[in-house]
């Protein structure tokens, strides 16, 4: 099957896709490779496959996601390929597209920041199979493109990255995330309302979270950050584009990365991020879950993106007998421990120590609000918390007296 791959409506190269797997099996015909996918890499004036099926697949739903058994007993890598192409590809996260052979669909007519789409996917991996087979006249859009099966999963469910279950509704005209949570406490989604709150009063940038109850468990709701003109750009790609030296720092490559890419101010956010990751224990702070933003038509990096994605952090699957016990997990994404990250952090300037004090007391109001989490677990993890603010304060004491 013959596709080309879109950006907008920019025609970036020609793609042969397995019928049955998803698979892209060949690249063809390059048109304006300046939209390339960034961290895709060209050899000899074409996009490498190697590096394009890296990228291909990091869009597609993992198959190590929690709950998608629902929907497939055997969720393969053709399975989340297959689905992503039969949604061409559409993202809620940035503006790239598969277009068919001698189609006439245009951005206009396709994407999901203007257009409907089914909620089917999302339905299926929340266990909320829909009992209706009707749909509205803007999905029947994709009849002459999809079979009826097909049809069903043209949305962004499929290709949304992340181990946890999710999925993207329309409520008043906004696309909305719903990430579900895991066993044994299910603390994810309150870690996300908690973390927007401590970063609000620390004045950094940020998506807000909502909880709601989904068949008696917890779920955390989020807007999407971009827009019909913006696209989010992962920290991942950032770091493959452009010279990576062996002799420098993973940290200090993707410094250079962003100063060559005209990302500004990107070592400011980083101290910002790595103290707040800190401050929560954050043990998920990957490269996918960070980012820039870029205007998707001029290709201008806009700044990085504001803070998401924090819901593995506070001790969320840990025992109350860890927490209290001084567990410190593991850091993520340039040093494997939080004592050895925060060195890296230069600028503790924009820190205000009053409020640091504070957030205790506002975790705790938080935490009694949504009362699902035991008295014995909210004291312990505002104790530990307490702990990690009072050890940030005096870290970047320590930097500042070492300034001078």
């Amino acid at each position: 099957m013959l596709y080309t791959l879109m950006h907008k409506n920019i025609s970036v190269i020609d793609l042969e896709i397995h019928p049955d797997t998803g698979a892209v099996i060949n690249i063809g015909k390059k048109y304006d490779l300046s939209h390339t996918p960034p961290g895709v890499v060209l050899i000899n004036g074409s996009p490498d496959i190697v590096a394009f099926n890296e990228w291909w697949l990091d869009r597609a739903i993992p198959i190590s996601r929690y709950g998608v058994k629902p929907f497939s007993l055997n969720l393969t890598s053709s399975l989340a390929q297959w689905m992503m192409v039969n949604s061409l590809c559409l993202s809620l996260s940035d503006h790239y597209w598969i277009k068919p052979e001698e189609s006439e669909l245009t951005w206009l007519d396709v994407n999901f920041f203007d257009n409907v789409f089914s909620e089917d996917l999302g339905n299926i991996i929340f266990e909320e199979l829909s009992e209706t087979e009707n749909y509205d006249n803007d999905i029947i859009l994709s009849r002459d493109i999809l079979n009826k099966k097909v049809k069903r999963i043209f949305s962004p469910d499929a290709s949304t990255s992340g181990n946890l279950p999710k999925k993207w509704k329309i409520i008043d005209n906004k696309r909305v995330l719903f990430k579900g949570s895991t066993n044994p406490f299910r603390q994810e989604p309150l870690n996300e309302i908690l973390a927007a709150h401590i970063l609000k009063k620390l004045n950094i940038d940020h998506v807000d979270y909502s909880l709601e109850y989904f068949q008696n468990k917890p779920l955390s709701i989020c807007e999407t950050m971009v827009n019909k003109e913006t696209e989010l750009i992962s920290a991942y790609q950032i770091l493959l584009e452009g010279k990576f030296y062996g002799s420098k720092s993973i940290y200090d490559n993707f410094l250079e990365h962003c100063d060559i890419l005209n990302i500004k101010d990107a070592r400011l956010f980083l101290d910002k991020l790595i103290s707040f990751d800190y401050l929560i224990a954050n043990e998920d702070r990957h490269f996918n879950n960070f980012g820039a933003l870029r205007n998707a038509d001029t290709l201008e990096y806009l700044g990085m993106a504001p803070v998401f994605d924090n819901g593995n952090s506070l001790w969320f699957n840990r025992m109350e007998t860890d927490i209290t016990g001084g567990f410190i997990p593991e850091s993520k994404p340039f040093r494997k421990k939080h004592e050895e990250q925060i060195k890296l952090v230069k600028n503790f300037d924009w820190l205000d120590f009053e409020i640091l004090k504070e957030l205790k007391y506002d975790i705790h109001d938080i935490i009694t609000k949504h009362c699902y989490i035991s008295e014995q677990r909210k004291y312990s993890i505002c104790e530990a918390f307490e702990k990690r603010a009072i050890s940030l304060e005096r870290l970047a004491n320590a930097s500042k007296n070492d300034r001078f």
